[in-house]
């Protein structure tokens, strides 16, 4: 409200507002400026943006699969946002429709760009420009604007032997000429099939270097070498996706956010570039400062936009993890010493800690640095008992701020355990295999138990993560294909469905502004479409057969009882011990979210709450596609399995090679 706008007269038939004055009309006058330029400034780059993406998408120069030099989809995938954020910071404040658009515009651009990753296709060239088709024998064929061709020769410099009959190109097939029939060649960007890094960027960053002299000739002494490695595997690549998908649906759920919005979305951009650039980056050093700026923007996100205890949960979150992070720093200045290499590259040295550390001379360094990555990267999933920063964060966060914190920041201690900890200290994580599996029953029962014990909706929502990311802990443990499966399998799963229960559990307190689950009842015919919607969650999260929350778990538990090489002193296998305990926890969770369903949805309606309505358009765009992929990945998981499979299997290989351990069936 204006300062006109609140200064007022009494009068005999009421209140009247003081006429506008010249510094009011004024204000005004530049505010609208500001807003058509701005607005119009926001419009040209964004068509530009969008414009070239689509040009390049369709000649084929998007991406440049052999060149690491010349591929960007992945800079543009993580740096899109900070456009978003230039945007914003140049908009006037009170043009909140403008800033909503324009951040939901670029946080949309890296999820497309994704999809185009994962459905797209380059159509191929020759060095003259011309598109490459492929005949029904799988010949190549340059073809020409008007509809001719030419044959290309294949790999032996062999072309196939074409003949033209009344105009038309034929071929001979099986003994009999056959019209030629000519399929334009489409590539899909995303193999499945293959094990290393797709979409490949590596560009010069910084290099410290020494010169002992100033004579002509003396060459310098490379001391580091920094670089600007991007890239994305079967590992990395879905939870790219999982990020892109909920940053937008998030970022949907974030138009309710009246005050400071301004800043609000700034903050929440800046979050997503840090996301994006810790799955993406294959440099310790830029892998860092992502890790690190993920930091920044949460804190002010929970300490500014959250709830009564915003301050207390945003500084706990805050010093748990830096706390965490300096182990990590630690760790990779300990382990580029201790290589001797001149790089801080991740692959690199993934191929030679395991050589040069794996001599019993060096063990102990292997287990002390898989200490300190581990401690770092449990924090953040979070692990029994690094856990207790996470129920605070996760009741003061807005609705937008717990799903990017349930669904995507707690997979970026998980994606640490599976990019660093275990491939590179391999022999460490298999010897300390079953201290982790008994970490990852813990935190499946304790979790479990807690959250039983809460009457806060959120809470219980928040303890019930802590219990599904031990499943993921539990399969990694299991140090086998099943159980690699199931950590990947319950790491995108449980982004799916957490992220959905916290936009759920943010719709209702939203409305009755109140979480606590004894002062409802009777509001499923209330609230229809809310109370199918949150029940079909609720299944999936509780590990209903035929929904997306099984696969993880009973991948988990299999990969346990798969693992027969830890044994007790009394000859019981170690694992087949920890799988029923884990199986108490799926028990105890489908009794918490069936009470849960009771107290909110069933029995008599409290009249308190006969006003309430149900969804709005907004919060179905936000909710309905992670209850269709719950549906869809529960019935059919195949699709999700094959992006990370190939990866998965590799690593489970390289592992147990890198261990001295045999390599197990699948």
């Amino acid at each position: 409200m204006s300062e006109h706008e609140k200064r007022q007269v009494p009068a005999d038939e009421g209140v009247y507002e003081m006429p506008r004055t010249a510094e009011d009309m004024k204000k005004e006058l530049a505010q609208g400026t500001v807003t058509m330029v701005s607005g119009l400034i926001w419009t040209i780059v964004t068509i530009a943006i969008v414009g070239g993406i689509i040009k390049s998408f369709f000649d084929g120069t998007l991406i440049a699969p052999g060149s690491t030099e010349k591929s960007h989809i992945l800079t543009l995938v993580i740096f899109l946002p900070v456009v978003g954020i230039f945007f914003n910071m140049i908009a006037h404040g009170e043009s909140k429709f403008f800033i909503r658009l324009n951040s939901l515009v670029y946080t949309i651009l890296p999820f497309f760009l994704c999809l185009v990753m994962l459905f797209g296709f380059s159509i191929d060239r020759t060095s003259e420009g011309l598109p490459v088709a492929t005949d029904q024998l799988g010949n190549e064929l340059a073809i020409r604007s008007d509809g001719t061709f030419n044959p290309l020769p294949n790999e032996t410099g062999v072309v196939a032997t074409y003949e033209i009959h009344d105009g038309v190109y034929m071929i001979e097939v099986d003994g009999e000429l056959q019209p030629v029939e000519s399929t334009i060649t489409k590539n899909y960007f995303y193999d499945r099939s293959v094990v290393g890094m797709q979409f490949e960027e590596l560009r010069k960053w910084i290099d410290v270097t020494d010169k002992p002299s100033t004579e002509v000739g003396e060459s310098e002494y490379t001391i580091a070498k920094f670089q600007y490695h991007l890239g994305v595997d079967g590992i990395s690549f879905p939870l790219l996706l999982l990020t892109t998908l909920l940053s937008t649906l998030a970022m949907i759920g974030s138009f309710n956010i009246k005050m400071r919005l301004k800043e609000y979305m700034c903050w929440f951009l800046l979050l997503e570039v840090g996301m994006l650039g810790t799955f993406t980056a294959l440099d310790y050093l830029l892998f860092y400062v992502f890790w690190e700026l993920v930091l920044v923007p949460m804190y002010f996100l929970i300490g500014i936009w959250g709830g009564p205890r915003k301050e207390y949960a945003a500084l706990k979150f805050f010093l748990y993890t830096l706390f965490g992070s300096v182990f990590l720093l630690v760790g990779i200045i300990s382990l580029y010493f201790l290589t001797g290499q001149q790089t801080f590259d991740i692959i690199k040295l993934q191929e030679i800690a395991p050589i040069q550390l794996g001599s019993a001379t060096m063990f102990k360094w292997q287990l002390i640095l898989f200490g300190a990555f581990f401690l770092s990267f449990a924090i953040k999933v979070p692990i029994f008992p690094f856990h207790t920063w996470l129920p605070d964060a996760h009741v003061e966060a807005p609705t937008a701020v717990s799903v990017i914190l349930a669904g995507v920041l707690l997979k970026m201690g998980t994606y640490g355990l599976l990019r660093m900890s275990i491939p590179t200290f391999p022999e460490a994580a298999y010897v300390l295999a079953p201290a982790l599996g008994v970490l990852a029953v813990i935190n499946i029962v304790y979790g479990a138990l807690v959250a039983m014990a809460q009457t806060d909706l959120k809470k219980l929502v928040a303890y019930s993560s802590i219990s599904h990311m031990g499943f993921a802990l539990l399969g990694m443990a299991a140090m086998n294909k099943w159980g690699f499966t199931a950590a990947q399998l319950q790491i995108i799963n449980h982004g799916i469905i957490s992220g959905s229960l916290f936009l759920l559990v943010g719709v209702l307190y939203d409305r009755a502004h109140t979480r606590e689950l004894d002062a409802f009842g009777g509001l499923l015919p209330q609230m229809r479409m809310y109370g199918i919607v949150m029940i079909i969650a609720s299944m999936a999260n509780l590990g209903l057969p035929g929904l997306a929350g099984f696969w993880g778990e009973w991948w988990s538990l299999l990969g346990a009882v798969q693992n027969t090489e830890f044994y007790t002193t009394g000859g019981l296998s170690f694992f087949r011990i920890l799988a029923p305990i884990a199986l108490i926890g799926i028990i105890i969770t489908a009794a918490y979210m069936l009470l849960m369903i009771r107290k909110i949805f069933m029995g008599p309606l409290n009249e308190r709450w006969n006003w309430l309505t149900d969804m709005d358009a907004r919060e179905k765009w936000a909710i309905l596609p992670l209850v269709f992929l719950m549906v869809f990945i529960g019935i059919y998981p195949g699709p999700l399995i094959s992006l990370f499979e190939a990866s998965t299997l590799n690593l489970v290989h390289m592992v147990r090679f890198m261990a001295g351990i045999p390599p197990v069936g699948f």
